[in-house]
């Protein structure tokens, strides 16, 4: 069995897994990241392989997850072709 105490408030702050989870801990975030991690996709594109999200769900957490700067809408637009 393993025992985690955490002494102080501060400590916890410090934890990088707490931080992580702080980030991408509710419902949909994490989904949403790992549908976008192979591909860049579109907003229906995402819709419909998570599934169950409603649309005002998922725009509210791509908003969420741009603010934090966990995801950039604009990449999908970019050429790399460009220079």
């Amino acid at each position: 069995m393993v025992k985690v105490t955490v002494c102080t408030e501060d400590d916890a702050k410090a934890c990088p897994i707490r931080n992580v989870l702080d980030r991408v801990g509710d419902k949909w975030s994490l989904l949403v990241l790992l549908t976008l991690e192979t591909d860049t996709k579109r907003f229906m594109e995402i819709k419909r392989s998570i599934g169950d999200i409603s649309q005002r769900m998922l725009t509210q957490t791509l908003r969420s997850l741009e603010a934090r700067w966990l995801y950039n809408p604009k990449s999908i637009f970019t050429d790399s072709s460009e220079s």
